[in-house]
């Protein structure tokens, strides 16, 4: 998982990184999240990171579980 504040260019270095290793993308949702909420990224606090995680793991499930991934995914 990449982690780090906003417009540092984490989007660009996985979609490079899941295109060298052929490995799937999982969906960003701290963004999502952040617009749906209407707060900024230091306004977030570990409770909703958690809950981000654990409220978008169904969705990228079927990448993780896949094994077309080769064992990695990149989110």
């Amino acid at each position: 998982m990449v982690v780090g504040p906003a417009s540092v260019g984490k989007t660009t270095l996985v979609t490079r990184l899941s295109k060298l290793y052929d490995a799937p993308i999982t969906v960003e949702y701290a963004r999502e999240f952040e617009e749906a909420c209407n707060v900024d990224d230091d306004e977030l606090t570990a409770f909703d990171y958690e809950r981000l995680i654990l409220s978008k793991f169904s969705q990228n499930e079927h990448a993780i579980a896949s094994h077309a991934n080769h064992g990695i995914v990149f989110s």
